[in-house]
């Protein structure tokens, strides 16, 4: 499972779509170059995709995810940036994404993620759609060896994120317009707009100690 050695930072696990790789973006190009269909470019405004292809979507996304189109997605705004600085700052940095077990998809997601960010993950969990990330959390939380030590876990989807809580991480969920609707904003949760507050939080306790 684990594709590197350990570091001594903190341990930090992150989503893909939606928080690292613009999946929105590259399915809306593929819809429209593949199927014929432009989609709202803003994106879906809640969990329920179906509203945004007008259509049952699951069959779509699970096309799209097992096509070269897969392999191309772009990094979100600031991603790169953060990863970029977490990984310097001596942290190890995880990757759980319910894309599909298939080995095929898998190859294509670590790929694109190598591409964009380097060689910086010790670990890239793909799971099948819908799947709890409970498990994939619970043993990469085991290589927490000192007290000091944080779990964090970043999300955009709020139940993976509650997920996170119980698996003993601390969640912070990326604001995004499909997320807003149907959430409480108040929660042991904390909602974030960007990658800036972990970042600094981590960069403040790092020179504290």
């Amino acid at each position: 499972m684990f594709r590197r050695s350990k570091r001594n930072g903190n341990i930090i696990v992150f989503d893909c779509d939606g928080v690292l790789l613009d999946w929105e973006e590259g399915f809306s190009s593929w819809m429209k170059i593949r199927k014929g269909l432009e989609l709202d470019p803003r994106g879906p405004m809640s969990w329920n995709m179906d509203e945004w292809v007008g259509a049952p979507a699951i069959p779509f996304v699970k096309e799209f995810n097992t096509s070269p189109f897969f392999g191309t997605l772009k990094a979100m705004d600031g991603a790169f940036e953060a990863v970029s600085k977490l990984y310097s700052a001596g942290n190890e940095l995880h990757v759980i994404s319910s894309c599909s077990s298939d080995p095929w998809v898998k190859k294509n997601r670590v790929q694109n993620l190598d591409r964009i960010f380097g060689d910086v993950f010790s670990s890239i969990v793909c799971l099948e759609l819908g799947v709890s990330k409970l498990q994939a959390l619970n043993l990469i939380i085991k290589k927490i060896t000192k007290i000091d030590q944080r779990s964090i876990f970043i999300e955009d989807n709020y139940n993976n994120a509650l997920t996170g809580c119980l698996a003993g991480y601390e969640s912070f969920c990326l604001r995004r317009q499909h997320n807003q609707s149907s959430y409480p904003t108040e929660s042991t949760i904390r909602w974030i707009d960007d990658f800036q507050p972990i970042i600094a939080e981590l960069s403040t306790r790092s020179e504290a100690a």
